[in-house]
């Protein structure tokens, strides 16, 4: 049987009548309006992001002039031709694991020095990433050769250079050979 105060709650709620609600009117659809271009201002901070750069890019960096004997002021661009340039560029791509393009870049320093070793040994790294085993066998071959083939005391002025370069190469020539087999 149900209590005094469980009448009086019974009561409140059945006086309670339900409300009803109008629904709200909704605008109509505007109209477009034709030709109506945004424009964009130009940055006033470099450092903020725009929506569009009315500016121009940089220019690439050049190095000095090479040739006038032509009359001709002659330019190269850095990436071109520095081979220490185009290995820190290498070493970007791979840091962000491009192994493809950090392999072009290797290329083109060892196209313009090919002696250099550091390149030749980081382009050996990015064929073990993309699993090109037999063309870092070969890059690594060609390391040991040119090591070997260095008179003795070129060698030992770079001792410490030529050991580290000569083990790393070691180290990546027998991971290799062991994914090959």
């Amino acid at each position: 049987m149900p209590s005094e105060t469980q009448k009086s709650v019974v009561s409140v709620a059945e006086e309670k009548e339900p409300v009803t609600e109008e629904p709200a009117e909704l605008p109509g659809v505007r109209q477009g309006q034709k030709d109506h271009k945004i424009g964009f201002t130009e940055r006033k901070f470099a450092h903020l992001p725009a929506r569009e750069s009315q500016l121009k890019e940089p220019p690439y960096p050049k190095s000095k002039n090479l040739d006038t004997k032509s009359g001709e002021n002659l330019f190269i661009e850095a990436d071109d031709k520095d081979p220490v340039w185009l290995k820190d560029k290498g070493d970007l791509f791979f840091k962000r694991s491009d192994y493809h393009a950090a392999i072009n870049a290797y290329s083109k320093a060892l196209k313009a020095d090919k002696d250099f070793l550091s390149g030749r040994l980081n382009r050996a790294t990015c064929y073990i990433k993309t699993r090109n085993f037999n063309l870092c066998v070969d890059d690594i071959n060609d390391i040991v050769s040119q090591i070997r083939a260095l008179k003795p005391d070129e060698r030992e002025q770079d001792k410490d250079f030529y050991d580290k370069i000569m083990a790393r190469s070691l180290v990546k020539r027998g991971a290799a050979y062991a994914w090959l087999s």
